[in-house]
């Protein structure tokens, strides 16, 4: 990925890496001699210091992730310019592994490492909340909507939408609402799901992902009121 991306490094460019599954990429765009602005951005929370400490390797020289280039994955991570987090709660999290397992001076939203000096950001990404209520209101007049109001019954509905890869969970999380439904009874006629599942790749996400068996039955109350992942995933 490194070697693919120094083609298009030109005098004018900035580089952001999104979420963790680059994590070392900022170190090796670095190795390649890349001395351009290199921005990451991290989607999901940072674990506190206590969770990391518990990863293998987490603070050891030849980390298997970073191919015994820099003494950990968060030596990586110092290779790049800025670091954003989601909430102030991820990046004190990461600030907190800083200065008490690496004892490094963090000061101003910024740590120095052997390349220079990273500075840290909170940037929450969200929706705009009164656009998306107002689309809401205008779609609770549509056909469609309204058959799907008639068939919950007056059930609560709750509403999941996710790609359709392995990191969602989405098996786990039918089974879940499953278990849920079978320890409060009151709740199987009173709250459905509904999982909207959309491919990441047209041309892949078939082949490498298959949803839950449609004719698989996590949950059943004595009516025969039933939950399915052809049900929760429609």
């Amino acid at each position: 990925m490194a070697r693919a991306l120094t083609r298009f490094c030109r005098a004018e460019t900035a580089l952001w890496v999104q979420d963790y599954h680059f994590l070392p990429l900022g170190a090796e765009l670095r190795k390649l001699g890349v001395a351009r602005p290199i921005g990451f951005f991290l989607h999901t929370p940072f674990p506190n210091r206590d969770i990391i400490a518990g990863v293998p390797h987490h603070r050891e020289s030849n980390c298997p992730c970073t191919q015994g280039q820099f003494d950990s994955f968060i030596e990586a991570m110092r290779a790049f310019d800025l670091i954003g987090f989601q909430t102030a709660d991820s990046q004190q999290h990461f600030e907190d592994y800083l200065r008490h397992e690496l004892r490094l001076p963090v000061s101003g939203d910024a740590v120095r490492s052997a390349r220079g000096l990273t500075r840290l950001g909170v940037f929450p990404i969200g929706i705009d909340v009164d656009l998306f209520a107002s689309r809401a209101s205008k779609a609770s007049v549509r056909p469609e909507v309204s058959r799907l109001r008639a068939s919950l019954h007056n059930a609560k509905l709750v509403i999941g939408v996710d790609r359709l890869e392995y990191s969602k969970g989405l098996a786990n999380r039918v089974r879940a609402f499953a278990e849920l439904c079978e320890t409060q009874p009151s709740l199987r006629r009173a709250v459905s799901l509904l999982q909207i599942a959309v491919p990441f790749c047209r041309s892949c996400a078939a082949a490498r992902i298959r949803p839950p068996r449609q004719s698989a039955r996590y949950g059943r109350d004595g009516a025969g009121a039933r939950t399915s992942a052809r049900d929760a995933a429609r």
